[in-house]
C-alpha cells in the first residue's frame, strides 16, 4: 500500500490502462497477433505486481525473445529485420484488423 499522494500511483494507473489496452487489441486483432498480446499484457501484469510488492522483476520472454534479444532487435532493426526504426504517423491511417 501506498500514500495517495504516492508518485507511484501515477506511474500504475498509466500501467493499469496500458494493460487495458492490451487486453483490447487481443479482442480486436486476429489471431497472428495473440501470443505477442499475450505475453505483453503478461508481462505488464508482473511490471505491475513487482512495483506493488517492492520485488524485482524477474527475466521474460515475448514469444520467446529474451529480454537481450528484445533490446537487439529494437535498437537495431535495420540489421535484424531489413527495415528501420517505425515512426507512427496521422499518414498511416487507423489501425486496420488483421
Amino acid at each position: 500500500m501506498v500514500a495517495k499522494s504516492d508518485p507511484r500511483l501515477a506511474f500504475r494507473a498509466v500501467l493499469d490502462s496500458t494493460i487495458a489496452l492490451a487486453v483490447w487489441l487481443q479482442i480486436e486483432l486476429a489471431e497472428p497477433w495473440q501470443p505477442w498480446l499475450a505475453d505483453i499484457r503478461s508481462r505488464l501484469g508482473n511490471i505491475m505486481r513487482a512495483d506493488a510488492l517492492g520485488e524485482p522483476l524477474g527475466d521474460q520472454a515475448i514469444v520467446g525473445l529474451s529480454d537481450e534479444d528484445l533490446h537487439r532487435l529494437s535498437h537495431q532493426p535495420l540489421r535484424y529485420l531489413d527495415h528501420d526504426h517505425l515512426v507512427p504517423e496521422a499518414s498511416h491511417g487507423a489501425m486496420r484488423r488483421c
